[in-house]
This record gives C-alpha cells, sequence and structure tokens, in this order.
C-alpha cells in the first residue's frame, strides 16, 4: 500500500465530496418541485416534468457509484493513515509530545504575567 495520499487525490476527494452533496440537495430540490407541480397541467408542463423525472433518476444512477468511490476515497486514506501511525509510531508520538509541550509553555508563559482584571495592567 502506498505510504503517502497525494495532495491532489485529497482536493479530487473533497471536490467529489462538495459534487455529490450538491447533487443530493438539487435531486431534493427536484423532487419537491417535482411534488408541488402534481395535479392537472398542460400538455407542455407535463412533457417537462416527465423529462425532469427521467433525469433525476439517471442522475440517482450517476451518484451512486460516485458515493461508493467516494467511500472507497476514505477508506484507503484511513489505511494509508494508519499504516503511517503504524509504522512511525514514535516519532507520532515525539510530535504529539512536542505539540503539547508548546502549548503548555505558551499557557506557562500567559499566566508569568497576570493582569489586573478591571484596568488591563499589570498587576505587582
Amino acid at each position: 500500500m502506498d505510504e503517502r495520499l497525494p495532495m491532489n487525490d485529497e482536493r479530487v476527494g473533497r471536490a467529489l465530496q462538495n459534487l455529490l452533496s450538491d447533487i443530493k440537495v438539487l435531486a431534493s430540490d427536484t423532487r419537491e418541485l417535482l411534488r408541488q407541480t402534481a395535479g392537472p397541467v398542460t400538455e407542455q408542463l407535463a412533457r417537462v416534468r416527465e423529462r425532469t423525472q427521467d433525469a433525476l433518476a439517471g442522475m440517482e444512477q450517476y451518484v451512486g457509484p460516485l458515493q461508493e468511490k467516494l467511500a472507497e476515497h476514505g477508506r484507503y486514506a484511513a489505511g494509508v493513515s494508519a499504516e503511517h501511525l503504524r509504522v512511525h509510531r514514535w516519532s507520532s508520538l515525539a510530535a504529539v509530545a512536542a505539540i503539547g509541550f508548546a502549548i503548555a509553555a505558551v499557557l506557562a508563559w500567559r499566566n508569568e504575567t497576570p493582569f489586573d482584571d478591571h484596568t488591563g495592567r499589570q498587576s505587582g
């Protein structure tokens, strides 16, 4: 398994996820529009409704494989991350410890120079 996920693949995955989200919203809005236009209609509107329903069905058939591809992409990214952590566990632990140390140092530094609550000036 490849140990790195190219940045381009991450952008493609995010773009695909956004596209699927937009398509789902469009499909939902289209269903709502079709439901609201149900009832007696002119022949021209009936043809438009029929074409819209056909297009919606085709779009839903197209979205299914895209959702699977997005899920596959997510599983791949999770697997790569898990493998990286397994192989490089000590360097990962050192990075987390360094970040924790930096946060603790900043907090200690902020608490070292207390300010008076009412004036905003240093007390002491």
